[in-house]
C-alpha cells in the first residue's frame, strides 16, 4: 500500500510527506501534490495524477488523503487521466488529513513488514488510540495501591494481547496491573487487571471477545474477592 497526500498549500504536505516518510519507512510509497503548477494555493489534477502513477508504480494499492472538499474535484480528473484497471488499485480516504496520513503511514509500514515477515507472522495491529495505561502496564509501572476484584486475561499471541488489553482499559474504569508479554511463556501473553466486581467483568468480557475473535484466546478469569498477597506476588 502506497499513499498520496494532496492539499492546497504545497508546503503543508510536503512537510506531512516527511513526516510520513519517516513513520512508515523507506519501503512505503509515498508521493505529495500539493498547490498549483505556478506555486499559488490549489490543487492541479495534472499533478495528483502524476502523484497517482508514481505510487502506483511502487505499490500494489494507492490511498489518497485530501485537506479540503474541493481537493476531491481536481482527484476526480485526475484519476480520469487513469487505466480502469489502475483506478480500480486506487482508494479514498475520509479521514482527516495530518490524523489519517499518520495513521495511514503506520498501517502501510504494518503491511511491509507483514509481508517481509510472510509466514513466520503470528499476529498483527494497528490501534488508532492506544489507551494511556497501556505503555505503562507493559513497563509494570501502573500504580495499585489496593486490590478489588482480580481479572485476567491470557492470550495466545502478544499482538492479541495488547489489542484486548486496549478494549478491556477502555470499555470500563479498571487499573491495568500488569501486561506481560512473551518472556517464559512460549509466545503466550497475560494482562491482569482490577477494579469493581462489575467493572471487571465487564472489562475482562471485552478484551476476551476481542482476542476470541482471532482464535487466540487462551482464557479468562475473574476473582471477585482475591486474596491481598496476590498484589505483591504478582507486581
Amino acid at each position: 500500500m502506497g499513499l498520496i497526500l494532496v492539499s492546497h498549500s504545497g508546503k503543508l504536505v510536503d512537510g506531512l510527506g516527511e513526516m510520513v516518510v519517516q513513520v512508515a519507512g523507506p519501503d512505503v510509497a509515498v508521493a505529495t501534490a500539493g498547490g498549483t503548477e505556478d506555486g499559488r494555493l490549489g490543487t492541479s489534477a495534472p499533478r495528483i495524477a502524476e502523484a497517482v502513477r508514481d505510487v502506483l508504480d511502487r505499490a500494489d494499492t494507492a490511498v489518497v488523503l485530501l485537506d479540503l472538499g474541493s481537493a476531491a474535484l481536481s482527484l476526480e480528473l485526475a484519476l480520469e487521466d487513469l487505466s480502469e484497471e489502475d483506478r480500480r488499485r486506487v482508494h479514498i480516504s475520509e479521514a482527516p488529513l495530518v490524523e489519517g496520513a499518520i495513521l495511514a503511514a503506520v498501517q502501510a509500514s504494518v503491511e511491509a513488514g507483514t509481508r517481509a515477515g510472510a509466514f513466520s507472522i503470528i499476529d498483527k495491529f494497528v490501534i488508532p488510540n492506544l489507551h494511556d495505561s497501556i505503555f505503562p502496564a507493559i513497563a509494570g509501572s501502573n500504580k495499585v495501591e489496593a486490590l478489588q476484584a482480580l481479572g485476567v486475561l491470557e492470550s495466545f499471541s502478544v499482538a492479541s494481547l495488547i489489542e484486548g488489553a486496549d478494549a478491556a482499559a477502555k470499555s470500563a474504569d479498571v487499573t491495568l496491573i500488569e501486561v506481560r508479554l512473551a518472556m517464559a511463556l512460549g509466545g503466550k501473553a497475560f494482562v491482569t487487571m482490577t477494579g469493581s466486581v462489575a467493572a471487571v467483568q465487564s472489562a475482562v468480557d471485552a478484551g476476551a471477545e476481542v482476542i476470541g475473535g482471532k482464535g487466540l484466546l487462551v482464557n479468562k478469569v475473574v476473582i471477585a474477592s482475591p486474596r491481598r498477597e496476590l498484589l505483591s506476588e504478582m507486581i
